[in-house]
This record gives structure tokens, sequence and C-alpha cells, in this order.
């Protein structure tokens, strides 16, 4: 199978697809804060650049990318065997060119991960932690990786999401003086503003992405955002959804709400006067 194929594979899995300049690890076109390719937009680049590379956006994902000893940053392997074996199911996984190993995991829903911006360098010695809506990881078989397995992407577990936010909090505040106290490895009650955040950032699943998308935005509208501030704020969750809503269904889902909003507020200027 060739890139463009391996490329098309992934997007239709519900991964955001990025080209890679050939032999390299730097992206081919500008990623951030866009919409994941579509199955033609990727045909086209790799149709006029065969020698892309492929790399995933990391909205969805954590990976935990564990140095060889080749790469000459430590030996990652024995600071992972160190680590409690729960908090990585088997799933599915690729090794590097220098020999280093990363572990791909879907996001929990809802789950928090604090990481800093896209990656977590030196989690552990040599071990780190990539995840963020603006940020890639070369996938197999670009560059020399290879996959390990053809097990299914699981979701990381709680405790891994609570263990890599509370050493991120840890170092953010050994490096600044102590000024984070925060402890982010315990979750508090969220009031109804933390939890409308939460779903931004957390996107929606594949069967309920309709409803809740529309829920969102009836709430958006319901504290008086601007329908501008609204369909900015759909455009970012449905880019962390897996796989995202089409243009078009979207667009649907806010035109019908706002279509809402209004005759609501017609409704009520009308009882007023």
């Amino acid at each position: 199978m060739n890139l463009i194929d391996n490329a098309i594979k992934y997007a239709e899995k519900g991964l955001s697809v990025v080209p890679l300049q050939p032999n390299s690890k730097q992206p081919a076109i500008k990623f951030k804060n866009r919409l994941p390719l579509t199955v033609d937009e990727i045909k086209e680049l790799w149709t006029a650049n065969p020698d892309y590379g492929i790399a995933i956006k990391t909205t969805l994902l954590i990976i935990i990318d564990i140095d060889s000893e080749d790469h000459g940053n430590g030996d990652g392997f024995a600071s992972f065997r160190e680590l409690p074996k729960e908090w990585f199911p088997p799933t599915l996984s690729y090794t590097s060119p220098s020999g280093g190993k990363h572990l791909i995991y879907f996001r929990p829903r809802r789950a928090i991960l604090r990481c800093g911006s896209g990656s977590f360098q030196n989690w552990k010695p040599a071990i780190d932690v990539i995840s963020g809506s603006n940020s890639v990881t070369p996938f197999p078989p670009t560059n020399g990786y290879s996959w390990d397995n053809q097990n299914d992407i699981v979701t990381a577990p709680l405790e891994l999401m609570r263990a890599i936010s509370a050493d991120y909090a840890a170092k953010k505040q050994a490096a600044n003086g102590g000024y984070l106290t925060a402890d982010y490895s315990k979750i508090g009650q969220k009031r109804w503003t933390g939890i409308l955040l939460d779903e931004l950032v957390s996107g929606f699943d594949y069967g309920s992405r309709n409803v809740l998308m529309t829920s969102l935005a009836g709430k958006m509208f319901g504290v008086g955002a601007e329908p501008e501030t609204v369909y900015e704020l759909m455009l970012f969750a449905n880019d962390h959804s897996k796989p995202p809503l089409s243009t078009n269904e979207l667009n649907n889902i806010f035109k019908s709400i706002l279509n809402r909003e209004v005759a609501k507020r017609e409704r009520q200027e009308n009882e007023t006067n």
C-alpha cells in the first residue's frame, strides 16, 4: 500500500491527516486550527506530491513516545519498565527508525490532560507525551516508521491522564517558583461553565455528534453568545470530534438553532410590548 492509500485509510478511520515534506518531520501545509483534510483534498495533495510523508494531528490522541538509547536522550525503555503496567493497556503502536516506540491511545471523553502546548518533553526520562489539536506525529510507513501490531487504538486509562497532569503541574510549579498549587490529579466539582468548556475541547463521538452539537449550540445561544461566537466554537468542538461532522451538517445545525433563537427572541419582544 502506497502513501496516498495509507493517508486515505487513516482519514476514513476518523484521524486528521497532515502531509509531511519528503524525508522530514516538517508539515507541508499549515495545519493549525484547520478542519481535517477531506479524502478529496488528500488525493489532490498526494497526487501532486507522491513522496509526501504522513503525520496525524493528535487532537483526539495521546502518544507515549519512548526513546531508545540510540536516540541519544537516555533509555526510555528502562524508564517505561518502572511505570505501572495497568497504565498502558495493549494498543496500536509503531517503532521509529532509531528503535523507539510510540504507543497510541485515544483521549478519554471529558477527561482533562495537562501536558503543555502539544507535548510534555521528558515526562519521564527519555519518554515524551504528545497530545493536542496543534501537534502532529509521523505515522507509518513514513520515513522508516513501521507498525508493531494491528491492534485497535484503545482509550487511555484515567490513571494515566491523572499521572501525566500531576507530573506536568509539579514540574511547572518547580520551574516557576511554586505559583501553581492546584493538584491536577484530583477532579473536583465542575460548574456549568466548566462542563461546557470541557465539551468544546472533548468533542463528540460518532453516534452522538448531531444531538450533542445541537445541545451545545443551544447552550451557547442560551447564555447570550453572539452568532459568530457560537459558530466559531462549534467549529472548534467539531475539530475535536471523531470523526467530525461534514461542513453541511454543521451548517444545518447552526442555521436551525439560530432560526429557533431568533424566533424565540421575537416572541419575547412581542410579549413585552
